[in-house]
């Protein structure tokens, strides 16, 4: 934990990570060629790491989509199951054909 959210004293210790934002600002206080590229790289690091977890939340959404499918087939697939061992464990008498007379 950086911070003292109950006395509200702001940071202990500074953070060991920047923000996209914070790379950004940086680099508009630093001047040199040197800060400027290797800010560039920062960001398009973390512009690359969006596009990552993008795509992994893609995925997920997708396997989500997929199990639920299934989750459904399997009750149809069942239901269809305990059904016909139901036709097959009580079948019905068939009807008299003198009867209908």
């Amino acid at each position: 934990m950086t911070s003292n959210p109950a006395a509200k004293m702001g940071f202990r210790y500074p953070p060991y990570a920047f923000t996209e934002h914070g790379v950004a600002m940086l680099s508009s206080v630093i001047c040199s060629q040197r800060a400027v590229a290797l800010n560039i790289a920062i960001v398009r690091t973390f512009i690359k790491l969006r596009q990552l977890l993008a795509t992994h939340e893609e995925i997920s959404n997708r396997l989500d989509q997929l199990e639920r499918r299934e989750t459904e087939r399997d009750g149809r697939v069942e239901y269809v199951l305990d059904t016909i061992q139901r036709l097959i464990a009580d079948p019905q008498p068939e009807p008299n054909a003198a009867s209908d007379f």
